[in-house]
């Protein structure tokens, strides 16, 4: 996935432990925001099997979404 290249060695974070889960949100060149799920499986680097694509969202301004507007 685009997503996980992107993210590359940066995606490393010693603090997470396998099981844990949160959402990622990505801006597109297209103008749409890409809502992913992540659970974590090794501990180690974001890998394309632990990503879920949840929604895509049509026409977003990067950095336009913030925590109120997910309930």
């Amino acid at each position: 996935s685009d997503l996980v290249t992107t993210l590359a060695a940066t995606a490393t974070n010693a603090s997470i432990d396998a099981g844990d889960a949160f959402l990622i949100v990505n801006y597109t060149a297209g103008g749409d925001a890409q809502i992913w799920n992540f659970t974590d499986a090794d501990g180690a680097n974001i890998a394309a099997g632990e990503l879920t694509l949840l929604a895509t969202l049509d026409t977003i301004t990067a950095d336009a979404l913030v925590t109120g507007d997910f309930i």
